[in-house]
């Protein structure tokens, strides 16, 4: 009886000590998930006055350094070009690089489901510029000389040609990715899809049962033109299954370009960079 008793206290003691252990490890992991949803949201760590000199302070000394940093970021962006080859491969690439060079119009068309998409509108919302440099949801520029550096700032992206260069190098990415992705579709529902490609489709949310309700889009409204396939997206039916396809193909088209042509998202960089002054520290550390 002493033995089981002493057997059942050892047992008691491990289960106990089994789930405080866990318990603190669900805790921490459930406060990480709810500042990755405050950093989606973009309330993460903002001052509680947006008006307190530590928020405007911080603004407007990030603001100055993208105005007197910034200079060569375009020069520095060059390298994205290579990025289209190994994300792609050689194949896709050329063809998206030949059509901008020779047929403008296509481009145009295709070119136009990245924005359709939500992505490649840097020229307008400096998006990847903003995400680069920590800046995207920070306080508001109250006062005039605040308004007039952000303005200062602002016209800096254009006049390096960083915002454009943003914007047509996720043009020329999106124009390149929608025919690699449909490549990979008909791969799929052929059974002749590589391990690595079908991770590529899953990775942008697109599985086997979402692939042949895509393909079957295409197959009825999309196009192919010199061997470029353009999904024609705003031709696709209106029934509940093709709307779900079309979000879904864009869902995964804006992720892959804003994957290949790096533009930082929640997760991609350490919490306390979001701090206060932890965004001044990091401004230039997520490139």
């Amino acid at each position: 009886a002493i033995k089981m008793d002493e057997d059942a206290a050892a047992k008691t003691k491990d289960v106990t000590k089994y789930f405080s252990e866990h318990r603190s490890k669900a805790e921490d992991e459930i406060r990480e998930l709810m500042a990755l949803r405050d950093v989606i949201r973009g309330t993460y760590k903002l001052p509680d006055d947006p008006f307190s000199w530590q928020a405007r302070t911080l603004r407007g000394v990030m603001d100055w350094n993208n105005l007197t940093m910034m200079g060569n970021a375009t020069l520095m962006s060059l390298p994205d070009v290579g990025k289209l080859v190994l994300a792609n491969g050689a194949e896709a690439s050329f063809l998206g690089i030949q059509t901008l060079l020779t047929d403008i119009k296509t481009f145009k068309i295709s070119a136009k489901e990245a924005q359709l998409a939500g992505t490649a509108l840097d020229l307008w919302l400096q998006t990847r510029t903003l995400a680069l440099t920590m800046e995207p949801d920070l306080p508001q520029r109250y006062t005039r000389p605040e308004r007039g550096l952000g303005y200062m700032t602002n016209a800096m992206f254009i006049l390096n040609a960083l915002s454009p260069w943003n914007a047509g190098i996720k043009s020329v990415d999106g124009v390149i990715r929608i025919h690699r992705m449909f490549d990979l579709i008909e791969q799929e529902l052929a059974g002749k899809i590589s391990q690595k490609n079908r991770a590529d489709l899953r990775a942008n949310y697109i599985d086997e049962e979402m692939a042949r309700r895509i393909w079957a889009q295409f197959e009825k409204h999309g196009d192919t033109i010199n061997g470029l396939r353009l999904a024609q997206t705003q031709k696709w039916d209106k029934t509940p299954e093709a709307q779900e396809a079309l979000r879904a193909f864009r869902r995964g088209l804006a992720r892959a370009i804003d994957t290949d042509i790096v533009t930082p998202q929640a997760g991609d960089l350490p919490l306390f960079s979001y701090h206060i002054w932890g965004r001044l520290l990091m401004q230039y550390k997520s490139f």
